[in-house]
């Protein structure tokens, strides 16, 4: 009867010790290896990562609002000081909107103030398939184009490809693209395994009561998990990385997803191309290039901090570098650090980052800093609330420099869904500029000349007010008009250049057959006409004018037995406009 109780005891006993053990495995990390942590609390860390720079519910937030008719009000008040004693600038910007999403119609006004001298003052109008922009305080028209031909106005400016913005709002193929939970998971699961399949047990370690300081200046005790590679085990994770990835279903369905909604938009690749082939390739190509057995030993240190079994820092640095991402969570605001420190001949250079993200019922919060070894500081706070029938964003911001001292501003936009608004302007033949009516150097002549005027006004209201934000913003404009002009340039120079080398190789005397039949293979994509005279061939060339038939009545009259001179000519630009051939003579 005794040995009858001792049975069940001893099976209740092995039973309990079974849960204990399981407990510990799967809720402690008591059982686990300095690998396992290691992949575990990176993975949770970022995975962290992943979830705080989530947009969704922004992106939700202004989702509504391509769904609802809306009146909005926006005003924006800037300071701008540049050295300590100097007297702040004041600027105002007031905004208004009627956007009636119902029957696709929109209205938005813009005023830029110094006091009381207006610097700019625009309009955009959104009605009849036609879009309008116009500067009010300069000129009367709106310039426009009509957006069921908006890929005739494109091109006819010298832009390639099919522009179909009616419709492309519809692809909406970014949505396409997120990852589902399962997803991510099954993805992170995936990619840790894969990175660090062959990665030797020895190179991990572990440190009790590790003590750091976290971003926000807070002192916390941790264990830290390490792993030690050197460059040319980093480059063999990188190389599984990029391999796995360019033959990942879960990806190439997702551009498969996305190519099919541009096709229903009217999109085009290069025909035979598809986005998840050509995404492939690439990376294969990329892991192809990385070559790892070469003798790189420099030494990367790989590591993760928790505390109360939460990843609270990830760490990487080497010999030259350090870069830090810490994680924090308090009072329901989730916050990222991320810092870099780089050793250079000059000293440390260090940034930093942050990223606090607060997501409630009816209200987003989000702050963003940034700071550059002590010369540049930038940090703002966007807020965006619901309630009923009303939408606001509120925002502030702080920019400073060795340059400037003070770039601050302040705004706020209330939106109301109460009732549909009156948008108050039309177009007419009288207000109105419609791009789609002429050609291209119509088009870029009527765009120059409204910039032209633009800038213009500015510069006069720079006379009158003389301020210094107004003027380092137009050198920035005429900079930038410097380098626009300069870049294009060296690109018709560029260009110039290649089209001419597709020639000038071939130019040379007592050129055999096969050169200059690949000579005409060559001019016939660029062949205007061809004339004989005195036992020389003439090839017309222009850019674009491709002619084969042409190219293959010259084809006979070159033979094997002969060899042959090749000349060429160029116009007063320096473009090759003539290649002749003639036979060599002795």
């Amino acid at each position: 009867m005794r040995k009858n109780v001792i049975i069940p005891i001893a099976i209740i006993v092995f039973v309990l010790v079974m849960c204990a053990w399981v407990f510990l495995y799967i809720e402690t990390d008591f059982f686990k290896e300095k690998d396992m942590l290691f992949q575990k609390y990176l993975a949770q860390g970022l995975s962290e990562v992943v979830q705080d720079i989530d947009v969704s519910n922004i992106e939700n937030y202004f989702i509504e609002l391509q769904k609802q008719d809306y009146s909005k009000k926006t005003e924006i008040d800037l300071k701008f000081s540049e050295k300590e004693d100097d007297q702040p600038e004041l600027y105002n910007i007031k905004g208004a909107a009627i956007v009636n999403n119902s029957d696709q119609t929109s209205y938005r006004k813009l005023v830029a103030k110094y006091g009381e001298e207006e610097l700019l003052n625009t309009e955009f109008l959104e009605r009849e398939n036609m879009y309008g922009l116009r500067f009010s305080n300069i000129v009367k028209q709106f310039v426009t184009f009509e957006n069921s031909n908006i890929s005739y106005v494109i091109s006819s400016m010298g832009y390639k490809g099919q522009y179909l913005s009616e419709k492309l709002n519809k692809a909406d193929a970014v949505s396409l693209l997120k990852f589902s939970d399962e997803e991510k998971s099954s993805l992170q699961k995936k990619y840790i395994n894969i990175i660090f399949s062959d990665v030797n047990k020895k190179s991990y370690s572990k440190t009790l009561n590790s003590t750091i300081t976290l971003g926000n200046g807070q002192s916390v005790t941790t264990t830290a998990y390490s792993l030690v590679v050197n460059k040319n085990e980093l480059d063999r994770m990188y190389k599984r990385l990029l391999s796995q990835l360019a033959e990942d279903e879960i990806i190439l369905n997702k551009l498969d997803a996305v190519q099919k909604k541009f096709e229903e938009a009217g999109f085009t690749l290069q025909e035979g191309e598809s986005l998840k082939d050509k995404y492939s390739s690439s990376l294969k190509q990329k892991a192809d290039e990385i070559e790892y057995e070469g003798t790189d030993t420099r030494k990367i240190m790989f590591t993760v901090y928790q505390a109360n079994k939460n990843t609270v820092r990830i760490e990487v640095k080497d010999e030259t570098q350090q870069i830090n991402l810490d994680m924090l969570a308090l009072n329901g605001e989730n916050t990222l650090y991320l810092k870099t420190i780089k050793n250079t001949n000059d000293g440390q250079d260090i940034r930093s980052y942050s990223l606090g993200c607060k997501d409630e019922e009816n209200r987003i919060i989000r702050k963003i800093s940034y700071a550059e070894n002590d010369n540049v500081n930038f940090n703002t706070e966007i807020e965006f609330t619901n309630s009923q029938n009303r939408k606001d964003i509120n925002f502030e911001g702080k920019y400073s420099d060795k340059n400037i001292k003070d770039f601050s501003f302040t705004g706020k936009e209330e939106l109301d869904f109460s009732q549909k608004a009156k948008i108050p302007v039309a177009f007419n033949d009288e207000n109105n500029i419609v791009l789609n009516d002429y050609d291209g150097e119509k088009i870029n002549s009527i765009l120059k000349e409204l910039k032209f005027r633009v800038i213009s006004n500015l510069n006069e209201t720079q006379l009158k007010i003389n301020t210094k934000m107004l003027n380092n913003i137009l050198i920035m404009i005429d900079n930038r008009e410097k380098r626009l002009a300069q870049e294009e340039l060296e690109n018709i120079e560029l260009q110039k250049k290649r089209f001419n080398n597709k020639f000038e190789l071939y130019k040379g005397q007592d050129l055999k057959y096969n050169t200059i039949i690949n000579l005409l293979k060559s001019a016939k994509y660029n062949m205007k006409d061809y004339k004989v005279e005195n036992g020389k061939i003439e090839i017309l060339i222009e850019k674009g004018v491709e002619n084969e038939a042409k190219a293959a009545e010259i084809e006979p009259s070159i033979t094997n037995d002969r060899t042959y001179d090749v000349d060429i000519k160029y116009s007063k630009d320096g473009v090759i406009n003539a290649i002749i051939i003639s036979v060599y003579k002795k």
